[in-house]
């Protein structure tokens, strides 16, 4: 997204809007894909040696739970405020910003809710949905003899 100074006249604020393609900024990954265009929006303004823009980056994003692996849409609008030197230049170019700030925004591990109870490591069904007796049941239960102590102790 660049922005051609020589345009703006100083104190006099002027909108602009861009469309950009995630793939342009590369910025998906595993757990989390743009499910759409990243619309960036906002006011710049000029005033001596700098430009200030003040606006909001919005885009809808599939995320990936990292307990039970469902997929999750969201409509994200996150505010953005930049100021650059202009001094001596003739445009700036604020992609590399823009990239940061959606960088910085993604969540190290997506939950799709908090009380996520994730999926059974040894059969796989998704704990949130339904119970499975496989872990009570398996042979090789660490806590198996433990259980066994457990119940003598009841009798």
């Amino acid at each position: 997204m660049i922005i051609d100074i020589t345009r703006l006249k100083d104190g006099i604020a002027e909108s602009i809007a861009e469309t950009l393609e995630p793939k342009v900024l590369d910025i998906e990954y595993v757990d989390l894909r743009y499910a759409g265009k990243i619309v960036v929006k906002g006011i710049a303004q000029k005033a001596l040696h700098v430009l200030t823009f003040h606006g909001v980056v919005e885009r809808q994003i599939e995320h990936t739970c990292a307990r039970c692996l469902k997929t999750v849409q969201e409509n994200i609008q996150e505010p953005i405020d930049f100021n650059y030197d202009i001094k001596d230049v003739t445009e700036v170019n604020m992609l590399d910003d823009i990239r940061d700030v959606l960088i910085l925004s993604h969540s190290e591990r997506f939950l799709c809710n908090a009380g996520c109870k994730g999926l059974c490591p040894n059969c796989g069904v998704d704990l949130n949905i339904e119970t499975c007796s496989c872990r009570l049941q398996a042979a090789g239960h660490p806590f198996s003899k433990l259980r066994g102590l457990f119940n003598q102790k009841r009798s």
